[in-house]
């Protein structure tokens, strides 16, 4: 298994998310059973909510924070947490390029948002599983 981001991992003891004695196995389960049960969920939103108007805007200004961070991580040599950033780096540029196509009407595809996402997702726990 990856170790991960430590500044993440600060994070996480910090938080009392999870121990030092048990920072493996803990990381697993809020990875299995919190974030990607929480990302499917959101995902499954951007689903049902595909057409809503100001969506291509929203996922823009989390695309762009995400850019940012994820530069700013692999800058310090901090690649992997559970799936690797770089694989991120890719799907929030992605995001943003298809934000911009349907906020400027150059696509009329509006679920180009969520197959990335769950592209994303599913690449995302492929990615993990072969890394354990």
């Amino acid at each position: 298994m990856r170790t991960g981001d430590p500044q993440f991992d600060k994070l996480l003891l910090s938080s009392n998310l999870i121990s030092s004695d048990n920072m493996e196995s803990d990381k697993k389960f809020l990875f299995y059973y919190v974030c990607i049960v929480v990302r499917f969920i959101l995902y499954s939103l951007t689903l049902v909510f595909h057409d809503y108007k100001y969506l291509p805007h929203l996922i823009l200004v989390f695309s762009l924070f995400a850019l940012l961070n994820l530069l700013i991580s692999l800058s310090k040599g901090n690649n992997n947490q559970w799936w690797s950033k770089k694989f991120q780096l890719v799907i929030a540029i992605l995001l943003i390029i298809a934000s911009i196509m349907l906020i400027f009407n150059w696509s009329s595809n509006t679920y180009l948002i969520p197959i990335i996402l769950f592209g994303s997702l599913f690449g995302g726990i492929i990615q993990s599983l072969m890394s354990n």
